[in-house]
């Protein structure tokens, strides 16, 4: 998604904050001005935006508790934005515990904790684990699986086993050009024996 000017950002929260004092109970209103709110935050690195995102993600899931799966992941993909890794693992943790059926918190508390930058948050044993659960309980139907089990193994020091994940990723999933030199890259660190480290 391109990049918004802070024009744009600060109209669209004005619009839907007045749509919200219409209507306090619009659902839709108080997701997009979190989603507003994350994007800026996204962009700019601000940690008060994130809150505001995060506060919106809660609001939406007290006004529509039936879409709380979808509402608290955003909330936990805000929290590791803001680097409140805390947070983001209990958030995630607690949605595998609500809907083990679901992979989405597996896949990314796999991810975090095999490339978080912080190395006091990073796990490759419990990143490994809940890659593997993805991949098989998929029987392979979803190749970004297997990316996230290359970072995993990697972070384990399984360098070996990381390449040919990272190249199976490569040759099966169906990607731009953009993500496919992103997952090159990867591989290039993997063949080097080093991990991947997301950006903060």
């Amino acid at each position: 998604m391109n990049a918004l000017s802070d024009r744009n950002f600060t109209v669209a929260i004005k619009e839907l904050d007045e749509a919200i004092r219409i209507d306090p109970r619009d659902t839709m209103a108080h997701t997009m001005r979190a989603n507003t709110y994350q994007l800026r935050g996204g962009q700019t690195g601000s940690n008060e935006d994130l809150d505001k995102a995060i506060a919106g993600w809660t609001e939406a899931c007290e006004l529509a508790p039936d879409k709380a799966l979808e509402y608290r992941h955003q909330r936990a993909r805000a929290y590791r934005q803001k680097c409140d890794y805390p947070k983001a693992i209990e958030e995630w943790t607690e949605l595998i515990r609500l809907y083990p059926d679901i992979g989405r918190g597996k896949y990314w508390l796999a991810d975090l904790f095999a490339t978080c930058p912080d190395p006091l948050y990073r796990n490759g044993k419990k990143a490994v684990e809940y890659a593997k659960s993805l991949c098989e309980g998929s029987k392979g139907e979803c190749t970004d699986y297997l990316e996230v089990l290359a970072s995993a193994y990697a972070e384990t020091g399984d360098f070996g086993n990381a390449v040919l994940c990272q190249k199976k990723f490569l040759e099966t999933a169906k990607i731009d050009d953009e993500s496919a030199a992103k997952a090159k890259s990867r591989l290039v660190l993997y063949e080097a024996n080093k991990p991947y480290r997301a950006e903060k």
